[in-house]
């Protein structure tokens, strides 16, 4: 049976390998690395100046999104089970508040988002109904949620 222990550490090792970056197609746009499919969902807030909301990304990899919604205006929030991932989005984004830990067990207060993201990671999850309580435990009762899942119409493939 595949634990937790053994998702960090398939994780640790592409983050490490680098093997994560090379199949996400990035563009350079006012001086800031970020991926054309973060822009386009957080376009989907219809929030133009985030205004200090809280936005946390689930599984934030290298923090791409949260620099894309730091410069909207957001306090940005993320965690990732992979702590290699969670080094390098302290360089992509010093200013946002970043863990190590799984969706499962969030370690953040109840209804304390405005927004809370989890794009291409709750398959990943050993148990997707834990995780989607914890979202919705965080989550303020007014939040945005957005969760994706990769099916033949995934915003990344679009993209890419």
């Amino acid at each position: 049976m595949v634990t937790y222990k053994d998702v960090e550490s398939y994780y640790n090792e592409c983050y490490r390998k680098d093997v994560i970056g090379k199949i996400n197609p990035f563009k350079i746009q006012e001086g800031v690395r970020h991926y054309k499919a973060y822009e386009y969902v957080l376009k989907q807030l219809k929030i133009k100046n985030g205004n200090g909301l809280r936005l946390l990304d689930i599984a934030c990899g290298r923090g791409f999104l949260l620099k894309a919604a730091a410069i909207k205006g957001f306090q940005t929030y993320g965690i990732d089970i992979s702590k290699e991932a969670v080094n390098l989005a302290k360089q992509n984004v010093p200013d946002a508040v970043l863990k190590t830990g799984v969706a499962e067990k969030l370690p953040f207060k109840n209804d304390y988002f405005d927004v809370v993201f989890c794009l291409g990671s709750l398959e990943h999850f050993l148990d997707q109904k834990k995780a989607i309580n914890e979202i919705k435990r965080v989550a303020k009762k007014n939040a945005d949620i957005f969760i994706m899942v990769p099916n033949k119409d995934f915003i990344y493939y679009k993209f890419s």
